[in-house]
């Protein structure tokens, strides 16, 4: 290393040094501070150049040829006897340009300087070999840990739950009730009238508990020759301490190593992933045909290309890492290039085949499962200089029997139990001839749409008094694909004009006929107007207007769950997709059922300042009136057996759910659900604003500063029910609370980022969230609205606040290290006069009037530290 320093010195000088011995001797007066004078002196101190027997080298006189041939040649001798190991390529380059600007007097000297090229020739053969071979890689290690303290008074009541035992547990985050009378059901709100543990930001569960983790990546590229490269990446992960803990606040884990991408059940009983414990992986591997600009990948990987109404591949429920937890399988990739002549015009293209997490978990028939995948492709256009895009996408997802086993029939029982889907006319048990036809959920033969529990179960999701009534969907089957383009006109204020179609056709039982299709589409421009004093955008305006059926992309797929939670993860800021579930597409933008305009403003003020409006409105495509409605033997004797109200399978609403039984009336054909009395249809309205402004220290120098800002966001869903004017008596009081829906959504952030130094970021800021208003869609509310007339009351009244520091050092380019604190308060303002009933209608459970007290009233803490380091 001493020699390297040396020769590293002597590089810098080369091309100087050249024409210093063409133009030798070296000027008589070389001032303090010229580059000659230095290199010689640099040199000469590291004890390499060895000048006159004095120890000096005359500097007020000057250097002849000779004198400088006499330095090279010590140096080229030093070399021949250290083999090469001396000194980089780059090094050796500027010794020979001056070797052989000096080749005259070193051979005058007997020195070989051919001798030198072939110690170059060697040298470069060897750095040619290192630098086919590069390696990078990170380290991320996240401990965190928190507590929370039930702060609900002790004088209230309720029968079912213990809030002393299920605050920061897995039930109170929404798993499993594990004791009472209610022991086995799902923490959830529009059972038990009591919301989750949650931070209600981000959706995120929290329980008590402390751990570490910690996720390190080491990749390596290599060129195997002109015509091909490629490259792999391997990844470790471990986890010690509370596994749920490190599944949402813990180190990203690598694709095979994370719980949320895990096949839950098969036919072994086991997942497919482990749950975090220490494990290697390889993450993926790649090799690429560079003149055919061809790549594949094998592993975990992320589409580039898919337009998002398409695929997206399934949410993150980890605070850290992507929004998205990508794909695992295999990808192929690639771009054609078009005439130069026609600048801009290129083909990217892309194929990929991938499983899909699947965290279904059905009791009724344990230990089974299945193997879901998807595989499809999309080619994009570019041109006009990239002005303009097309792009067509293709998808086919599926689910395929676990194990190498034929895939059995309705093992999926959310669809049932939380969309209420149903099955349709010529669908019911009586209808078939063939007893194998309705063999029931957990069969390899059952056709009908909806796979009922047992082998002569019921028809519908009323069911028979006192007997479980569950039906279930799958093996799933859903083919996709959609076109999209945009194009910039390149003229003052770049107007970029785009559309977007989609269309799936869907079948919630391969073995069955009944299919379902769907349409999406949206269209809308963005523009800049004008231009600040600061060269930026003064205006960007944002408007589009979209519709997505109920029943587009309807194939359903649970999130694995964590430490038995069944309530993974809550989309609290607009309720934009089924709860513990995740969409094939990207639910924030194309909602399901929603039809509407979305609009946006963005101003830019001052050199840091930014202001942002946006505003949406939105409407049902379709109401909520159930499509499916019959009473038992109202289509002939025995069809169907029990009272059917539902959906058709594949009919996807977050948040309007299906209206209550008292909606509906005879119709005089001995079908009690024959004639609608009401049908709403429900509306969103939502706005949000930030403004932030950032005051430099050292504006035009650094970007370091103070930033000040905040933001506000709301969300309400509205559909009016007047059923009571149309129901006499408690019948319509009841009907009227569950169709009745009144919900806001929403909540503030002001915030203030301190960088006191380049390196040293400090953050302060309060958060805000809340969920207020009337959603009850299993009627649990339905006695107190009989007892009080008040078929609109508040069912949730949740607040909850956290102020949040945070300090963030990079220690250097590479090392970064911080630390996050947080403190939750929340409350529950509902009125204590109301009482609920929790109840499961499809599996008959009711257990009587409770007095109703919520969750809601907890507080606790949090802090995590992280460091990330990348090499």
């Amino acid at each position: 290393m001493h020699n390297l320093n040396i020769f590293k010195a002597l590089a810098l000088t080369s091309c100087a040094l050249i024409g210093v011995a063409q133009a030798a001797p070296l000027p008589d007066d070389v001032p303090d501070g010229h580059w000659a004078k230095d290199a010689v002196a640099s040199l000469a101190e590291r004890g390499l150049l060895q000048g006159y027997t004095d120890a000096t080298f005359k500097g007020d006189r000057a250097m002849t040829r000779w004198e400088m041939a006499s330095v090279v040649a010590r140096l080229m001798a030093q070399l021949e006897a250290q083999q090469s190991n001396f000194a980089s390529k780059a090094e050796l380059d500027a010794l020979e340009r001056l070797a052989n600007n000096l080749r005259p007097e070193l051979e005058a000297l007997g020195v070989r300087v051919s001798a030198l090229e072939a110690q170059t020739d060697v040298l470069d053969k060897r750095v040619s070999e290192l630098e086919r071979i590069t390696f990078y890689g990170s380290l991320q290690t996240v401990f965190g840990a928190q507590k929370f303290y039930n702060r609900t008074p002790k004088e209230y009541h309720h029968g079912l739950l213990d809030y002393d035992q299920i605050i920061g547990s897995a039930t109170g985050a929404g798993g499993l009730v594990t004791t009472g009378p209610a022991a086995g059901l799902t923490m959830n709100p529009f059972i038990f009238g009591n919301m989750t543990v949650t931070d209600w930001t981000s959706g995120r569960a929290l329980t008590s508990g402390s751990a570490c983790s910690s996720t390190l990546r080491l990749g390596t590229n290599f060129t195997l020759n002109d015509n091909f490269q490629g490259g792999a990446e391997f990844a470790a992960y471990a986890s010690v301490g509370d596994s749920v803990v490190d599944a949402y606040w813990g180190a990203a884990q690598p694709y095979s190593c994370n719980p949320f991408t895990a096949i839950s059940a098969n036919n072994s009983g086991t997942g497919a992933n482990n749950h975090p414990y220490t494990r290697m992986c390889l993450d993926h591997f790649w090799l690429e045909h560079k003149p055919s600009h061809t790549r594949i990948t094998v592993g975990a990987f992320n589409t580039e290309n898919f337009d998002p109404f398409i695929y997206v591949s399934e949410l993150n429920p980890n605070a850290f890492g992507d929004k998205y937890l990508g794909s695992y399988g295999v990808k192929v990739n690639g771009s054609v290039e078009f005439d130069e002549r026609e600048k801009g015009n290129r083909l990217l293209w892309e194929a990929m085949g991938s499983r899909l997490a699947d965290g279904n978990v059905n009791n009724t028939v344990p230990n089974n499962g299945y193997l879901t995948h998807c595989e499809g492709g999309n080619l994009t256009f570019l041109f006009d200089e990239e002005r303009g895009r097309l792009r067509g996408n293709f998808l086919h997802t599926a689910n395929e029997g676990s194990d190498g086993a034929l895939a059995q029939s309705g093992l999926y029982l959310a669809s049932n139990l939380n969309l209420g889907w149903v099955n349709t006319p010529n669908n019911y048990i009586g209808q078939f001839a063939s007893p194998a036809a309705v063999a029931g959920m957990g069969s390899v033969t059952d056709q009908r749409p909806i796979g009922m529990i047992g082998a002569v179960g019921n028809d519908g999701i009323t069911g028979i008094p006192g007997v479980p009534n569950l039906g279930g969907i799958g093996p799933q089957e859903m083919f996709s694909y959609g076109f999209s383009g945009r194009y910039k006109f390149d003229v003052t204020c770049q107007p970029e004009l785009f559309a977007e179609y989609g269309r799936t056709q869907y079948t919630s039982n391969r073995r069955s006929e009944y299919k379902v299709t769907g349409d999406l589409w949206r269209v809308g421009v963005n523009t800049a107007i004008g231009k600040n004093k600061y060269g930026h955008d003064l205006v960007n305006f944002d408007v589009s207007y979209k519709s997505i059926d109920p029943t587009y992309d309807p194939f359903i797929l649970p999130f694995p769950q964590s430490g038995g939670i069944g309530t993974v993860l809550w989309r609290p800021n607009g309720f934009n997709y089924i709860n513990s579930m995740y969409s094939l597409q990207d639910t924030d933008t194309y909602i399901h059922n929603r039809r509407g305009i979305d609009a946006e403003i963005r101003w830019r003020f001052l050199p840091t300042g930014t202001f942002t409006l946006g505003y949406g409105n939105y409407e049902q495509v379709k109401t909520s009136q159930q499509d499916v409605r019959y009473s038992a033997n109202s289509l002939g004797f025995g069809i169907p057996n029990t009272n059917v109200l539902g959906f058709s399978p594949g009919f996807i609403d977050s948040v309007f759910s299906g209206f209550s039984p008292y909606t509906y009336a005879p119709d005089g054909s001995g079908n009690a659900f024959g004639t609608a009395l009401e049908n709403p249809r429900g509306t969103v309205e939502k706005w949000y604003t930030s403004v932030g402004l950032k005051y430099l220290f050292e504006p035009g120098i650094s970007k370091r500063g103070v930033t000040f800002g905040g933001g506000y966001r709301d969300t309400h869903f509205l559909r009016k029910s007047h059923l009571s004017e149309l129901v006499a008596g408690d019948n319509g009081l009841r009907g009227e609370n569950q169709n009745n829906v009144d919900l806001r959504v929403g909540g503030w952030k002001v915030f203030v980022n301190y960088e006191p130094t380049e390196s040293l970021k400090l953050d302060f800021s309060v958060n805000k969230a809340y969920i207020k208003g009337h959603l009850d869609p299993l009627g649990i509310l339905g006695d107190s609205a009989v007892a009080t007339g008040d078929t609109n009351a508040k069912i949730v009244a949740l607040n909850q606040l956290y102020p949040q520091i945070k300090v963030d050092y990079d220690i250097n380019s590479a090392w970064n290290v911080g630390l996050m604190g947080r403190y939750y308060w929340t409350t529950d303002s509902l009125p204590r006069e109301h009482s609920v009933t929790p109840t499961l209608g499809s599996m008959n459970l009711n257990f009587g009037q409770q007095d109703m007290c919520h969750v809601a009233s907890w507080d606790g803490w949090q802090v995590m530290t992280y460091c990330n380091f990348k090499f």
